[in-house]
């Protein structure tokens, strides 16, 4: 956590409690009046910037608790890496980050980072954000309007109607009033409630403005530059939220009606006159979002490397001993490696998808399909598979809530991998790589024989990457994010044979790749 900025950092270091009046964001510390005077004299410290800490203590409290100190070494930061996206003090660099390339000055970094194309893109992003949700609320409050308009002027028809029958039907025009009322109740619930839902988005999109003006007017560039991380994920959440709520059953625009029984002449012999339903129609908010755009990251992100860059080196050879066939593999947060063997009982071979604590060796939990699941990667808190002759499907954890992301006929022993927005999945039948966007929209699909055959297990790197396990071909191929090029990078040279599993660790830029049978091998991506 940054400095007590209550008292201040100077007669504390003397033993005098005294408090702050002002905050120095580069002495990272408070000044009382009198320290603030020599602070301000001193050649050291005359050109530093200080807020009163009133002022200071309007900033969020996860701006407050940044430190521009090693809390490790207890050194003042002075490096970023950006291979670890973390800063360093001098002993960090000696001890951590010694074999790191991209180790960029610190005040390079973040000079100038309020006026970032990072920082300017969440500001817009924001404002766009409001507009969309006050675009929302006006549609809803204006088809709650509509709602009630129809209800009256379909009441009025329904009495109109009932002046040409008899006492008779007393009982049926209540009935069918009624039936108008309830139904109106239920359209006007669901819309109120999707309105509240809207106010509170609104309300957090706001808060996340407020936070970032004042972000802006107070904070230091430091400070201004780790809580821009935290604030464009909670953007990308809100964002997120918006989106769902457009696509949303709730968003249909909702109408009554009244269509008259052809036979209401012919009263005595009819039960009912009338009916009141519920039409849908498409949505007219379009979202607006900076999103649809190539956004600027900021400099600590990872910059797009070619494929032609990249480079395996370090290999590790990992005995599998009895495996038998090797379908699936992955590299756990703790550096552990797993493998799915097939002959042995797990990969695959049933209708459910287990999900098994690694720590107890246990099934946590069984999610039901009603077909084969074969490839199956993890989107934030949801499941997304391949589902044998229907697609890709997503399913929540908790097996509830399954939908169809890609509606096609699925050839079996397909693999699925999704990055961001992308989901990519392998065609063994016809030698094939295909990437979706989220809504199920082509984007692209790869083929090359001669390079590509019989692909297999797929994963994606922090560039959007794309890496295959190509069977046929003893190989592994890199393609690029776009989708129109690729590069071999591994081959039977480095061992591979049958290679029918790969998964790549984002955190340590490790690829790990196994062959059906016998071994699995580990590579250092640079």
């Amino acid at each position: 956590m940054a400095s007590n900025w209550t008292v201040c950092g100077i007669c504390d270091f003397r033993n005098i409690n005294k408090a702050s009046v002002v905050w120095c964001s580069e002495c990272d510390e408070g000044l009382c009046d009198e320290c603030k005077e020599h602070h301000g004299a001193s050649k050291s410290s005359r050109n530093h910037s200080i807020i009163p800490v009133t002022e200071y203590q309007k900033l969020p409290m996860k701006v407050l608790e940044i430190t521009q100190t090693c809390q490790k070494h207890k050194e003042q930061y002075q490096t970023f890496c950006k291979k670890h996206d973390c800063p360093c003090c001098r002993r960090c660099i000696i001890e951590t980050h010694n074999d790191c390339k991209d180790l960029t000055a610190l005040d390079d970094i973040v000079q100038n980072v309020k006026a970032s194309n990072a920082f300017l893109e969440v500001e817009q992003t924001l404002v766009q954000m409001l507009e969309n949700v006050c675009r929302i609320r006006i549609d809803r409050t204006e088809n709650l309007k509509c709602l009630q308009d129809q209800r009256i002027k379909i009441e009025c028809d329904i009495k109109q109607t009932r002046k040409m029958i008899n006492d008779h039907l007393d009982k049926v025009q209540e009935k069918l009033i009624n039936e108008l009322y309830v139904k109106e109740e239920n359209e006007s619930k669901i819309i109120n409630q999707l309105l509240s839902e809207i106010e509170e988005i609104k309300k957090k999109i706001s808060d996340i403005q407020v936070d970032q003006i004042t972000i802006k007017k107070h904070a230091s560039e430091l400070q201004t530059f780790f809580a821009l991380k935290h604030i464009e994920k909670e953007v990308s959440d809100q964002e997120k939220i918006i989106q769902s709520v457009l696509k949303s059953e709730d968003m249909k625009i909702k109408t009554l009606s009244l269509v008259i029984d052809k036979e209401v002449q012919n009263i005595c012999k009819t039960a009912s006159f009338g009916s009141v339903s519920v039409d849908s129609k498409s949505c007219k908010v379009v979202f607006d979002s900076n999103k649809n755009k190539e956004a600027q990251m900021m400099i600590p992100s990872l910059i797009s490397k070619c494929i032609d860059d990249i480079k395996l080196s370090n290999k590790m050879q990992i005995d599998l001993q009895s495996a038998g066939c090797v379908r699936g593999c992955a590299i756990l947060p703790n550096g552990e490696m797993i493998f799915c063997d097939y002959n042995n009982g797990s990969g695959a071979g049933s209708n459910v998808i287990h999900i098994i604590d690694s720590n107890s060796r246990t099934i946590k939990r069984t999610i039901q399909s009603s077909k084969y699941p074969y490839g199956i990667a993890l989107n934030e808190n949801v499941l997304v598979y391949c589902k044998s002759g229907k697609g890709i499907m997503e399913v929540q954890m908790n097996g509830e809530s399954e939908k169809t992301l890609v509606r096609l006929n699925m050839p079996l022993y397909s693999y699925v991998a999704v990055d961001g927005d992308n989901i990519y999945y392998t065609n063994k039948y016809n030698h094939s790589v295909t990437c979706y966007d989220i809504l199920g929209n082509l984007k692209w699909t790869f083929k090359n024989k001669q390079n590509l055959q019989n692909p297999q297990g797929i994963s994606v790197d922090n560039n959007g990457n794309v890496y295959v396990a190509s069977m046929d071909t003893n190989s592994v191929v890199i393609i690029t994010p776009d989708g129109k090029r690729c590069k071999t990078v591994l081959s039977s040279r480095d061992g591979l044979s049958k290679p029918c599993a790969l998964h790549f660790e984002p955190t340590s830029n490790k690829l790990l790749v196994a062959n059906q049978t016998k071994f699995a091998f580990l590579f250092d991506v640079s």
